[in-house]
Order: structure tokens, then sequence, then C-alpha cells
């Protein structure tokens, strides 16, 4: 899903800590990996140059944080742990995806790292908002739905949460 960043450009809400948290990172990985692959064969978003730093920056690092910011804070055990342990770990994904993009930009020669970081970081900061209350609802709304079921999606076997 693409949300319009003020710059006359838009950002894609890439989920990786709601999937990272339902099915762990692997699988998460793999389903982010995939749904890149997806967008830029057949959607041309993206672009096939840019496919390999796509799926390092969002379907790798970004989900690997998540889930290891996601498993810090909710190891805190306060009230609202779980939520914060969620929401921060969408947030801090989204500003590492945007970090390693922008040293990758300045390692190719394309802008100088002090030039395009603060900017970069800054609206990613705030699309990381965003896309920490998308990740609450998702994560919520998926936990609520399958609270009960037998054959649950998340699974601790596939490093995933379970309830």
């Amino acid at each position: 899903m693409h949300i319009p960043d003020g710059f006359l450009d838009t950002k894609t809400v890439v989920v990786t800590a709601a999937a990272s948290i339902l099915f762990g990172p692997y699988s998460a990985s793999l389903i982010l990996s995939a749904v890149l692959i997806v967008q830029c064969l057949f959607f041309q978003d993206g672009g096939i140059t840019a496919l390999g730093a796509n799926i390092l920056n969002m379907a790798v690092a970004a989900t690997y944080v998540a889930s290891c910011v996601y498993s810090a804070v909710k190891k805190l055990k306060f009230s609202g742990s779980d939520i914060a342990a969620v929401f921060l770990s969408a947030w801090i994904s989204v500003l590492v995806g945007a970090f390693l993009t922008s040293v990758e930009l300045a390692l190719s020669g394309t802008v100088p790292l002090n030039v395009v970081i603060a900017p970069m970081m800054l609206v990613h900061a705030v699309i990381g908002i965003g896309e920490g209350i998308i990740t609450c609802v998702a994560v919520g709304y998926v936990r609520r739905f399958l609270d009960g079921k037998s054959g649950a999606c998340a699974n601790s076997d596939a490093g995933g949460e379970t309830n």
C-alpha cells in the first residue's frame, strides 16, 4: 500500500513487523521477498535494478530487526508491553530500511550521506508512526481472529508469536 509523503512521492507500507511477529522472521523474509518480486516484475514498482537492495533492506534486515525489537520490548513485561513491542518493532523496522537505503545511495555515489540521511530518516520516522499503527491494528485483528482456533498461522515452531 502506498501513502503520499508530502514531497510529490509515495512510500510503501511494508508491514515487515506484522509478518515477523505473526509468522517468524524466517517465513516473513520469504513472504516479503516474494511480495517484492511480484511488485517489481508485475507492477513495475521498485525496479529490477533495485530489487536486491529492496529485498535486503525490507525483507531481510527490517524483518530481523523487527523480530529482535519485538522480543526485547516484550521481555520488559510492563502494562501494555505487547502493544508497545508491536508498535516499536514496526517503527524501528521502517527506520532501519531508510537508514540502509541512505547508506546504499551514498556508497553508490548517487548522493553524499550527509545530504540524504537527515531527510530520509525524518520522512520515514513519520511514516513509521503510520506503519506502527497499521501493524498494531493488523496484529491485534489476526490474533483475535485466530484466538481459540486450532491450526493457527502464528506458531512458535516457525518463530512466530502464539497466544
